[in-house]
């Protein structure tokens, strides 16, 4: 048998096997209005979304937010995130806009809207455990429309599964590492018989 030795640091991620993903359509924001102000419901997941300086009067694909010299938050998201995407859409008159998205206060991406409706797309976000979203309507005075935000969980890489359980495992451990050995059982298709 072959002796293997091995030291491991653990890095404790809860959100290995996460395969999901969220989604927000704004169907259940507050009654239309045209007015802006800050906005709070319970979005599609049940997660607490909210907007500041914000009307819910706009569509895109059905209803959508508005936002002017705010923001579209939800905080406390589970299951972290691997990618996003949301549409958008520049409303009246301006140009040059741009949104920054925000994972945690960090800035992970931008869009910059059009008259035209486009699907804006962060991908490799890679964020795990719970996490808080925000986009940012930065260019002042313009009016951007936001529907559709999508994210899917983070998925850290699967481990292979090994051919063969090892043996005679002995795990020494420290507190941020593990030290170890274990005895391979060699694959019995790769032995050569020299008989």
């Amino acid at each position: 048998m072959v002796k293997h030795y091995l030291s491991v640091l653990f890095v404790f991620f809860i959100s290995f096997s996460s395969f999901g993903q969220g989604i927000e359509t704004f169907t259940s924001i507050p009654a239309n209005s045209s007015s802006y102000s800050t906005r709070n419901w319970t979005g599609d997941n049940g997660l607490p979304w909210a907007a500041t300086d914000s009307r819910t009067d706009l569509n895109l694909n059905g209803r959508a937010i508005g936002v002017r010299n705010g923001s579209v938050t939800c905080s406390n998201v589970p299951n972290g995130i691997g990618n996003l995407s949301f549409k958008n859409q520049q409303n009246f008159t301006g140009s040059n806009p741009v949104l920054q998205v925000y994972v945690n206060n960090i800035l992970i991406g931008t869009a910059s809207p059009t008259i035209t409706v486009a699907t804006a797309t962060i991908n490799n976000i890679n964020v795990s455990g719970t996490f808080n979203l925000e986009i940012r309507q930065v260019t002042s005075g313009l009016r951007i429309a936001i529907d559709d935000v999508s994210w899917t969980s983070f998925n850290a890489t699967p481990c292979d599964e090994p051919a063969a359980q090892p043996t005679n495992l002995l795990l020494t451990p420290t507190p941020t590492t593990v030290s170890g050995s274990f005895d391979v059982i060699p694959d019995p298709t790769t032995v050569q018989n020299y008989l």
